[in-house]
């Protein structure tokens, strides 16, 4: 499922005219350090993004901000994801929950997200579905 697309940034909103991020936070939640690291790299492009390997950590970052988007990793523990992303839309109905999925996600999982992405992925179908496009196509 793709989602709306956000409307483009103007160009006072220009992250390098402005110093600041364009899309607002990101939060990624995901057990592998490299992927964690490769995706916020990326997206700090246009977001500020918090990171996490950690469900509790998760939990109380989503507590405490807001976020326009949440990506979860189907590779926590047993419901995390689930639980994580049900919890992303409580705090946040609009927030955008995405989650990376790298075998058969849980039917409960993907009830609770806005969109999935199967591993492995182009980032830029990743910024596509978080309403950006990087000019890679």
């Amino acid at each position: 499922m793709e989602l709306p697309k956000r409307p483009s940034p103007s160009a006072s909103a220009d992250p390098r005219a402005s110093g600041g991020p364009v899309g607002g936070h990101v939060l990624v939640v995901e057990p592998d350090h490299l992927t964690m690291w490769s995706l916020a790299a990326y997206l700090r492009r246009w977001f500020a993004v918090d990171t996490t390997n950690c469900r509790v950590e998760a939990e109380k970052l989503l507590h405490d901000q807001t976020f326009a988007a949440v990506i979860v990793s189907d590779q926590l523990p047993a419901r995390a994801t689930e639980s994580l992303l049900q919890l992303a839309r409580r705090t946040n109905p609009q927030v955008r929950a995405v989650l990376l999925v790298t075998g058969v996600a849980e039917a409960r999982a993907l009830a609770a997200c806005d969109a999935r992405i199967e591993k492995p992925f182009e980032l830029a179908a990743l910024a596509r579905l978080l309403g950006i496009e990087d000019g890679r196509g």
